[in-house]
């Protein structure tokens, strides 16, 4: 890795409350090399980079409303599966926030969650949001017309 790959400057913002460790670099590198001679650690990284690059690739294929949908089956893998169609979403979770993952404003993400509610496939009327049918979003979405991510 080069130095001129290292950002300057970065913003985190923490979604819970969390504890951050920062670790020198080089201490991180010597450390996997003597405890991950396999590199077990790394290759799980890549599988998870790769994941997240397939939805910056398959989000910027789909239009408004899908994107919306996109991003909150993004988010039942975070969520809480009540049953096997069931999903409590991240406590996080917010318009605002879905908006922004989704790349659209806060009112026509309203107008999208509204027609879902409508359909009975969200409540959102108080926290933790729930997907009420899964499968119906995934049919909403298409996502079984998706390209395959591996």
């Amino acid at each position: 890795m080069y130095n001129e790959d290292i950002p300057t400057q970065s913003r985190l913002e923490a979604l819970t409350d969390v504890i951050w460790w920062r670790i020198d670099f080089s201490f991180l590198k010597q450390t996997l090399l003597l405890e991950d001679p396999r590199n077990y650690i790394l290759l799980h990284y890549m599988a998870r980079t790769r994941r997240e690059l397939y939805a910056l690739a398959v989000i910027n294929r789909l239009n408004s409303k899908e994107r919306i949908y996109f991003s909150l089956l993004s988010l039942i893998d975070l969520g809480f599966h009540k049953d096997t169609n069931v999903v409590e979403l991240p406590e996080f979770l917010t318009y605002e926030r879905l908006a922004e993952l989704s790349n659209t404003s806060k009112g026509y993400t309203s107008k999208v969650l509204l027609h879902l509610r409508e359909e009975k496939i969200l409540i959102s009327n108080k926290k933790p949001w729930i997907i009420s049918d899964v499968k119906k979003l995934k049919e909403l979405l298409g996502a079984d017309n998706l390209p395959e991510p591996f």
